[in-house]
């Protein structure tokens, strides 16, 4: 694991999150459930096969890697939604639920 994190020069949520995916594994957990950290498409937790993805409302938060309006944040978030993946949206504006 030290080997992988030192070789790719990963953030500091990208070696927690590959931390708990080894113990969950080495744990036996058949289904795990991850808050994204930033969210979408760049985001870390995207890089696990996914059956659901739930939304919540979208502000203008790391605008500097999602984009500086509601739509471009929204369709990076919304990028991490595969094929037959179930998508639940919370609460938001029009141009987001589009």
């Amino acid at each position: 694991l030290l080997r992988v994190v030192m070789s790719h020069n990963l953030t500091y949520f990208e070696t927690l999150f590959l931390m708990a995916l080894a113990l969950f594994r080495e744990a036996g957990v058949d289904v795990g459930v991850f808050e994204a950290g930033m969210g979408g498409r760049l985001d870390a937790c995207n890089a696990v096969r996914h059956e659901v993805v739930a939304v919540t409302q979208v502000g203008l938060d790391h605008t500097q890697h999602l984009g500086n309006t509601e739509e471009s944040i929204a369709r990076e978030k919304l990028a991490v939604v595969r094929d037959g993946a179930w998508v639940v949206v919370s609460e938001n504006p029009a141009v987001v639920r589009e």
